[in-house]
């Protein structure tokens, strides 16, 4: 999948969780204001205009990543206000400034969801913000008569809420994983990313599943209780009349000792039985009872039962996950054996071709970079060994030209207008500006870089 529409969709996700986790509490929050919950049809209208909004940006932003786009974009948020005083125009002067508020707020995240990273507005202190806000609406709509209408609706909404949230965030660890290594420039395998969701959203259906067929799964695990139990009920009866026959062996009725009385020895009066057989026949009895249990569990149970249970889960939830993977069928081509001469250059080559290789070798360059401690050199680095990559690639650049003659230039090449913008506005606002750029915005420009030149490497 291109990079520019993955990163499309995980935020078009990255906003559904946010607005996930905003919309039960604003309805709860309404009902005691207004004692009036919107419904889906007030869930509805949010999601058209936070999607409209976000369609909105990318259309502004489609050709330049400009600072005037930006405002722009920004600006845009007056129709969305509009919008909403519209739709809460017959509501009252209250509830209409409450809707339009928090329209407002959606959709002034989803703006700035477009100039960062998909998970943005998921990560940090917003996600554990998100969590107590649903936790909150979940609890009032369990324990509060007025708002209990609301808790299926609420807990379905957390249940999507979790998968969305899961999917983001394991997105960003492959991320995060992948730009630590030393051969971060190759990227991440495009079948780790789409296993990886696949993965989440199988296990999400294995819970709905057991969520719906739960009555179905309670009874199996009754039956099987029930089947034990009638296993272990068999043994000591079982085992009982085999200890009682024995018992009978070794059982001399009545015992007449001289000297002491009877009860001395443990011997009833008139029971004929010896109280120390008995005990010692039924301690014996548990014993072996319990030896056979232990080897049930530790044998069949540990040793068979658990694993075959374990392999065959796993091998259903597999193929669940293979359902959901597209295979693509490549004909096989005949090959055929062709002889090439190839020109073996001199031990002496030119010091200048070295450099070149030198300088253009991806691998080399981050490692250069993790020496660097000033963050605002470390930028421009970066903006230095894009344009030489760029220079080596044929592009004309000259020394003389400003940051916007050689994004003109760079314009000329499909999709590299967004990552060479980014490190341009970085790069102008250290170099011009006098500011000191954050560690995230220098990952980003590392980022930006390596995704610019495969785009490069790509267009040639």
């Amino acid at each position: 999948m291109d990079i520019k529409i993955r990163e499309t969709i995980l935020k078009i996700i990255s906003i559904t969780a946010m607005f996930l986790c905003v919309y039960p509490i604003t309805s709860i929050m309404r009902f005691f204001l207004f004692k009036k919950t919107g419904g889906l049809l007030d869930a509805f209208f949010y999601l058209a205009v936070i999607y409209g909004t976000f369609a909105a940006v990318n259309f502004i932003m489609r050709k330049n990543n400009t600072k005037k786009n930006a405002i722009l974009a920004h600006l845009f948020l007056v129709i969305p206000i509009l919008v909403s005083l519209m739709y809460y125009f017959h509501y009252g002067a209250f509830h209409m400034i409450f809707g339009t508020f928090t329209a407002l707020i959606l959709c002034f995240f989803t703006v700035r969801a477009y100039f960062k990273k998909y998970h943005y507005l998921v990560s940090g202190v917003k996600i554990y913000i998100g969590i107590v806000m649903v936790l909150l609406a979940l609890t009032f709509s369990t324990y509060l008569n007025d708002v209990k209408h609301l808790k299926t609706q609420f807990y379905i909404i957390t249940f999507i809420y979790t998968l969305f949230l899961l999917i983001i965030k394991n997105q960003s660890n492959l991320d995060g994983i992948f730009s630590k290594r030393f051969d971060k420039a190759s990227g991440i395998p495009a079948k780790m990313r789409s296993y990886n969701v696949r993965k989440t959203v199988v296990f999400f259906l294995m819970v709905l599943v057991f969520y719906c067929f739960r009555d179905v799964l309670v009874m199996g695990l009754r039956g099987l209780g029930n089947i034990l139990a009638l296993i272990i009920k068999t043994l000591w009866g079982f085992l009982s009349k085999i200890m009682v026959k024995i018992h009978n062996l070794f059982d001399t009725g009545e015992m007449h000792f001289p000297g002491p009385s009877e009860e001395d020895y443990g011997i009833i009066e008139g029971s004929g039985k010896n109280i120390f057989v008995d005990t010692i026949f039924n301690i014996a009895l548990f014993l072996i009872l319990t030896f056979i249990i232990y080897k049930i569990i530790t044998v069949f149970i540990i040793g068979e039962l658990i694993p075959f249970l374990k392999n065959f889960l796993k091998s259903i939830y597999q193929k669940l996950i293979n359902l959901f993977d597209k295979t693509e069928y490549r004909e096989e081509k005949t090959s055929y054996y062709t002889d090439s001469i190839e020109r073996v250059l001199p031990s002496d080559v030119s010091k200048k071709s070295k450099e070149k290789k030198k300088i253009l070798s991806i691998n080399k360059m981050l490692k250069d970079l993790e020496k660097i401690q000033d963050p605002k050199e470390k930028i421009k680095y970066l903006y230095g060994f894009i344009l030489r990559y760029m220079s080596f690639k044929g592009m004309d650049i000259k020394k003389s030209y400003t940051t916007g003659e050689i994004y003109k230039r760079a314009e000329k090449i499909p999709r590299l207008n967004r990552p060479f913008g980014e490190i341009t506005s970085v790069y102008e606002s250290v170099k011009y500006g006098g500011k000191m750029p954050e560690e995230t915005q220098v990952d980003e420009v590392r980022y930006s870089t390596i995704e610019s030149v495969k785009i490069i490497n790509k267009s040639n």
